[in-house]
């Protein structure tokens, strides 16, 4: 079984006042906050400090945090970042059903343009058992300023005739 060497635990030791587990989950909203609002780019190690400050698992508050290794991939960044949209509610996926006839998703693109999200990815589904006949599911990632903006996205849109489901 591995375990710590004898010399750099002594090390540790006598340097190191605490210790904190710090979630995945937490670093990665860390190195989310630390690329938006400090435009910084930290690997995930990296970011640990900022986590354990973000968890509030420091007491103090007087805190200076390293920030340091920046080797983290271009796809691993982009989910990273991908996953603080949807947990700040400015990425989310809805399901909508509209009406199957020429026309419909014209209706429902034009709604989203007016309440101001942006469409990043839409699927048009016409053969699903989730719908009556005359209807289609249309499945639509959009990018809102927020949970309070996607409410009253989906508010709209169901004043609009249409029918929604949240699916993130």
């Amino acid at each position: 079984t591995k375990g710590p060497d004898a010399y750099m635990l002594t090390a540790l030791k006598a340097s190191v006042d605490d210790m904190f587990s710090v979630s995945e989950e937490a670093i990665a909203r860390a190195v989310a906050v630390l690329t938006e609002h400090g435009k910084l780019v930290a690997e995930g190690a990296g970011a640990l400090a900022v986590a354990a400050i973000c968890e509030n698992l420091i007491p103090e508050k007087n805190i200076t945090a390293i920030l340091s290794g920046g080797n983290i991939d271009i796809p691993a960044l982009s989910l990273v970042l991908q996953r603080g949209l949807v947990e700040q509610g400015r990425l989310v996926r809805l399901i909508i059903t509209i009406v199957d006839r020429p026309g419909g998703l014209n209706a429902l693109t034009k709604v989203l343009a007016e309440s101001g999200a942006n469409i990043s990815q839409i699927y048009h589904q016409r053969a699903t058992l989730h719908t009556q006949v005359g209807e289609a599911e249309v499945e639509a990632n959009i990018e809102t300023r927020g949970t309070k903006h996607t409410e009253e996205i989906i508010k709209l849109l169901q004043t609009n005739g249409f029918k929604v489901q949240r699916a993130s």
